[in-house]
């Protein structure tokens, strides 16, 4: 005779805060198990045709013109995490809290036909945004900061989260520009210490925020050039890196550094940089026997 043989019962169980309580865990949803629809390709393609379609970092000083400079990019809309808005004719939905930025992640993943007309995402500021997701994670987590957690688990915790849904939201589609506020920090290079401009972000965050981004750039004013510039008037954009300013453009398109007066002269000069991304010119290969037909005689 087969004995009947009861299904072992489970037990969901919390995780322990600081005054004994059972909580949920904060980041339940980085255990989801679903696949998504896999392709493969059999030729290379090119997903980015234009600027507003990269993940972008722009960082600079206070009142330089940065929140400016984006709002006259074709199809931006704006998610700003502060005030000062009032003045500025733009699309844009206020975030102010972390639990708000997560619906509006949700929505637009569920309604993806709302960002149809939308080229570039821009979070204003993602300094702001951050400190969101760690006040959240921190209430979870039954702590005041990160770093009242032994072995690093607050911080962990706050990356977890604040990283998930900030590339959920990549993954809707549009291109998304972050904003932040430069800092100056000095550092010791070359025996030297050297002034460095970098954006204003906690470690945990600069270091999510860096990995995803294509273009990092930093605006600032001109301070050296050639005769008749208006040197401290005249801006512009460094987007390589240097000893003293943290910068990056992984497309390869845009120079060194971008001079504008205007905000629209320097969105048309870096629009024009991508306006061959449309239908590139394939690049021709010569082979090692034409080079020595074409070359010169001594």
């Amino acid at each position: 005779m087969a004995r009947l043989i009861a299904p072992r019962k489970t037990r969901t169980t919390g995780t322990t805060g600081a005054k004994g309580g059972s909580r949920k865990k904060s980041n339940a949803h980085l255990q989801a198990t679903e696949v998504e629809e896999i392709k493969f390709q059999a030729e290379p393609t090119m997903d980015a045709r234009s600027f507003q379609e990269h993940l972008i970092l722009l960082y600079g000083a206070v009142k330089i013109g940065k929140t400016t400079l984006l709002s006259y990019f074709p199809g931006v809309y704006f998610l700003p995490t502060e005030p000062g808005y009032k003045d500025l004719k733009v699309r844009k939905t206020p975030i102010s809290n972390w639990a708000t930025f997560v619906e509006v992640v949700k929505k637009l993943k569920k309604n993806p036909k709302v960002m149809q007309d939308v080229e570039l995402l821009v979070i204003d500021t993602i300094t702001n945004l951050s400190k969101f997701c760690m006040q959240k994670v921190c209430a979870d987590e039954g702590v005041t900061h990160p770093s009242d957690q032994e072995w690093g688990k607050g911080w962990a915790a706050f990356a977890d989260e604040f990283a998930y849904w900030i590339l959920q939201l990549a993954s809707i589609g549009p291109g998304i520009a972050f904003i932040a506020h430069a800092d100056n920090r000095e550092i010791v290079s070359r025996s030297m210490k050297v002034t460095v401009s970098v954006p204003d972000l906690p470690k945990t965050t600069y270091r999510v925020i860096n990995n995803i981004c294509d273009v990092i750039m930093h605006m600032d004013y001109v301070t050296q050039g050639n005769k008749g510039e208006e040197l401290g008037v005249l801006r512009c954009l460094y987007t390589k890196p240097s000893e003293v300013r943290d910068a990056g453009d992984r497309t390869g398109k845009l120079p060194s550094i971008i001079k504008f007066r205007t905000e629209e002269e320097a969105v048309e000069k870096i629009m024009g940089y991508f306006s061959d991304t449309v239908n590139p010119k394939p690049k021709k290969r010569v082979s090692k026997v034409a080079k020595k037909k074409t070359g010169k005689k001594k």
